[in-house]
């Protein structure tokens, strides 16, 4: 499931740089992508793009194509997962009625960002504050949906990993235990994604999975000791 949830990250990426003008060969797309991803556990969420836009200059993608689709993929990330997070309601409503709903504040703006006749201009507006030159291939619509159909699948695998460890400490592995799996790892990743001081969003992200996970630590009945784990 981890796996997965890697591959499938990485092809979002791959087909929001293709959306920008720029298609990888597979193989080129991984070394770009994951060797990049290495920079994340420093401080600071920007690494990532620094890192796979050196790396991508080396197949003849230009710096700031490269930069816009990472942080383009950062957007979007982080508006699918909450997108996923507000998905996980309905089978989980302990967690809407908690601490969680400014998740609902959130993810209009950030698919409103996401739309191409927005996303375009900032994107230019922001490579132009820095000196760059606006993008030859603006993303588009069906290009965005490529990236986001993705990046809702790596989601689903990445909450498949927590439902499985779940299980093994004694979860029931029934759809409400997947649902609150997925939404809670979603909702720990963009917990993570602010805070910018930590590598990878470290210990904010294991602190927002805990409490939501423990919001609903009641719904289960505990047999034994070790079933009360979770």
């Amino acid at each position: 499931a981890t796996v997965v949830n890697l591959a499938l990250t990485g092809m979002a990426w791959r087909a929001l740089l293709a959306d920008l003008g720029s298609r990888l060969p597979l193989p080129v797309a991984a070394r770009v992508f994951f060797v990049g991803q290495i920079g994340k556990y420093m401080p600071g969420s920007l690494w990532p793009v620094v890192v796979q836009a050196e790396l991508a200059r080396d197949h003849g993608v230009p710096r700031r194509r490269t930069a816009a689709a990472t942080l383009v993929m950062i957007l979007l990330s982080a508006a699918t997962a909450l997108v996923v997070v507000i998905g996980a309601f309905p089978f989980v409503p302990q967690v809407a009625e908690g601490s969680f709903a400014w998740t609902l504040l959130l993810v209009m703006p950030l698919l409103v960002v996401l739309h191409p006749r927005v996303l375009g201009p900032l994107l230019d507006r922001l490579l132009g504050a820095i000196g760059g030159e606006p993008l030859e291939h603006p993303p588009s619509l069906r290009g965005t949906a490529i990236g986001i159909a993705w990046a809702i699948g790596s989601w689903l695998a990445a909450g498949a990993q927590v439902w499985l460890l779940a299980g093994g400490l004694g979860a029931p592995l029934t759809l409400r235990t997947f649902a609150l799996a997925v939404g809670g790892y979603a909702l720990a990743w963009a917990v993570g994604l602010m805070v910018v001081i930590a590598p990878a969003g470290a210990g904010a992200r294991e602190l927002a999975l805990i409490a939501a996970l423990a919001s609903v630590c009641l719904l289960y009945t505990s047999p034994s000791p070790r079933d009360g784990l979770l």
